[in-house]
């Protein structure tokens, strides 16, 4: 715990501008780590909503029947689908640790 100034001979109106001052600081540190936690939870959701959609084109595939699908064009889509859906994967990892290391 680092060493406190001593707070002997300040007046009591000194003394409230500290707390004053104290307070602040700490409401403006708790609206930074609202706005931070919002703004990660907004990643979050936009993520999952990108993911949503590269099932949903993974999904089209796997329904769609075999004779009206282009074998070559659908191995295409799977791959770029899986490839995106590694990369959101990737980026919720980096946002929730991000978050993490807020709140420590």
């Amino acid at each position: 715990m680092p060493d406190l100034p001593s707070l002997d001979g300040l007046t009591s109106t000194q003394l409230i501008e500290l707390l004053e001052d104290a307070q602040r600081a700490y409401m403006a540190a708790v609206e930074r780590e609202k706005a931070e936690a919002a703004s990660a939870q907004q990643q979050l959701i936009t993520l999952a909503e990108q993911l949503g959609q590269q099932i949903a084109a993974l999904t089209a595939i796997v329904e769609a029947p075999a004779e009206s699908l282009d074998p070559v064009q659908a191995v295409r889509t799977i791959a770029g689908a899986l490839g995106q859906v590694t990369e959101l994967a990737r980026q919720s990892v980096l946002v929730g640790a991000q978050a993490a290391e807020m709140h420590h």
